[in-house]
């Protein structure tokens, strides 16, 4: 009989597949027959593979603000209320 499904956990002399539900069988009696390999990516076009995304350390050092005014002793100053749905938004 030759079921096929991906291997969760190899554990000693005994393998679990997940066949929905999870299988554990000896390993003698597993062969594998071909490597599952993830299907790439691609955006909306379908066809192009997604942008690479910009790393932080690429976009150099951080431009620090300066306060103006004292410190707030309360943090509910740093919010104000969304005019569409009334929540709090920083």
């Amino acid at each position: 009989m030759e079921l096929t499904g991906q291997v969760t956990r190899i554990d000693g002399d005994k393998v679990t597949i997940s066949l929905r539900p999870l299988v554990t069988v000896d390993i003698e009696h597993v062969r594998l027959v071909e490597s599952y390999v993830a299907p790439k990516r691609t955006n909306i076009a379908g066809r192009q593979p997604w942008p690479k995304m910009t790393k932080l350390s690429d976009l150099g050092l951080p431009i620090l603000g300066k306060r103006h005014g004292p410190e707030s002793a309360d943090k509910r100053e740093h919010f104000y209320n969304c005019p569409n749905c009334g929540q709090l938004v920083d």
